[in-house]
């Protein structure tokens, strides 16, 4: 994940990574490419990738590991999304990327 802001204009690029149950092939696909209208807070970026997930049918237990760069908003938003999942059995499938 990541957020890239040009012109006026931020766009927030959602990927994910997964292999087939039944293959050791993985796929890449982009998820989505987000206009983002607010500051790029750690609790704004959690509700749009939420967004995304709710959309793909993607429950947060199901993701394996989220890779950003090391921007405190991205590092806060990761830590809000695993506070979520915190006591709920982990189910792992997806790898998402995001970028901005």
């Amino acid at each position: 994940m990541d957020c890239a802001s040009r012109k006026d204009k931020s766009i927030l690029g959602i990927n994910v990574q997964y292999a087939a149950a039944d293959t050791t092939v993985t796929t890449l696909h982009t998820l989505a490419m987000i206009d983002l209208t607010q500051k790029h807070t750690a609790v704004y970026l959690k509700e749009k990738v939420n967004e995304v997930l709710t959309v793909f049918e993607i429950k947060k237990q199901q993701i394996l590991t989220i890779t950003t760069d090391n921007a405190r908003n991205f590092v806060k938003m990761v830590d809000l999304m695993q506070k979520e999942t915190d006591g709920i059995e982990k189910n792992y499938i997806f790898i998402l990327a995001l970028q901005c």
